[in-house]
């Protein structure tokens, strides 16, 4: 009796001994650069979604936002480098430059999202093969931007006039161009207006003529999508249809928008695949998965706009957001 009592001590000995070599799981610190806010909700998502990925591994996250002040994302991008993050996802096309400058000469990897044309940019040299160590997934603006056209006649036929604010940002010329184009082969007379400030933004929208303009389309850049919920301000007025294609429609009515469940999943795969250390060579730029066609039921009853049947039958989501108790927010998600 006394030696199996000591068998049982000597075995459960080994076994702590065992347990108490057993290596710690790896612990992992993940940066992520925004320049709004807004922003951080899928921050978080995806951070969560590539630490349930990295099972036998910890993961730290760290969230630096601009708050709106491009200026300051080159110092909060130098502040992540310094804390020896792993990895750093940029959230825009400012964030996202600010995060190449700053990991110049180490070896973080950035992967970025919510860019619209990261060769336009400089971010990378192509989409097949960026080089350097950064790569990510783009929004589709320039392709989209067609498709954002025609949606708007599809659903409202008589929509012949439309305003597109833009900005000197040289980085998004050919999405504009793109838009341009779309609309003259259409046959919708497109406005454009360009602004420097997300102010100047939202008093453009307030100085349009009454009835001049049909239809607004929504600016896929930064600098004017952080005039937020103000940038409604033309459509209420009028009762005006407002079309987002970027997926961060802050006051759309109608939103071409990047399903947000399977960005998440990309961007979370894509860190996955780096900090396995299983890329083989610099990852290509990736194009979202899934779309949806969303439109806005409570919103469109707020300017006293109405879809009509055959619009509704087009849509994947008819949202309202007051019904499914959503409060409305500054997020582009």
């Amino acid at each position: 009796m006394q030696n199996a009592s000591k068998l049982i001590w000597i075995s459960l000995a080994i076994a702590a001994l065992f347990i108490g070599c057993r290596p710690s799981p790896q612990r992992l610190t993940v940066g992520s650069l925004s320049l709004f806010g807004g922003d951080e909700r899928l921050a978080i998502d995806v951070t969560e979604r590539l630490t349930a990925n990295l099972y036998d591994r910890s993961v730290i996250h760290t969230h630096s936002d601009a708050e709106g002040h491009s200026e300051r994302l080159e110092d909060l991008a130098v502040g992540l480098v310094e804390t020896e993050v792993d990895l750093i996802f940029a959230y825009s096309t400012p964030a996202a430059e600010a995060a190449k400058r700053a990991v110049a000469g180490t070896d973080v990897p950035v992967i970025f999202a919510l860019v619209d044309d990261p060769v336009q940019a400089g971010l990378v040299t192509s989409l097949d093969n960026p080089e350097g160590q950064v790569t990510g997934v783009m929004t589709l603006a320039l392709p989209l931007a067609g498709k954002a056209v025609d949606t708007l006649i599809r659903i409202d036929p008589d929509v012949e006039r439309a305003l597109l604010l833009r900005t000197p940002n040289p980085a998004y010329d050919r999405i504009v161009e793109a838009y341009r184009i779309a609309a003259r082969q259409a046959g919708l007379d497109l406005s454009l207006v360009e602004v420097d400030t997300p102010g100047e933004a939202a008093q453009a929208y307030l100085d349009a003529a009454a009835g001049r303009f049909d239809a607004v389309i929504e600016s896929p850049e930064s600098e004017i999508r952080h005039a937020g919920l103000s940038l409604g301000a033309l459509p209420a007025r009028d009762g005006i249809p407002a079309i987002s294609a970027s997926g961060r429609g802050d006051s759309a009515t109608i939103a071409y928008e990047t399903d947000l469940e399977s960005l998440v999943d990309q961007l979370a795969f894509l860190g996955e695949k780096l900090l396995n250390g299983t890329a083989q060579a610099p990852l290509p730029v990736e194009i979202p998965r899934r779309f949806k066609l969303r439109l806005f039921t409570d919103r469109a009853a707020h300017i006293g706009y109405t879809f009509s049947d055959s619009a509704l039958m087009l849509a994947d989501d008819i949202v309202d957001l007051e019904q499914d108790g959503v409060a409305e927010s500054p997020s582009r998600w």
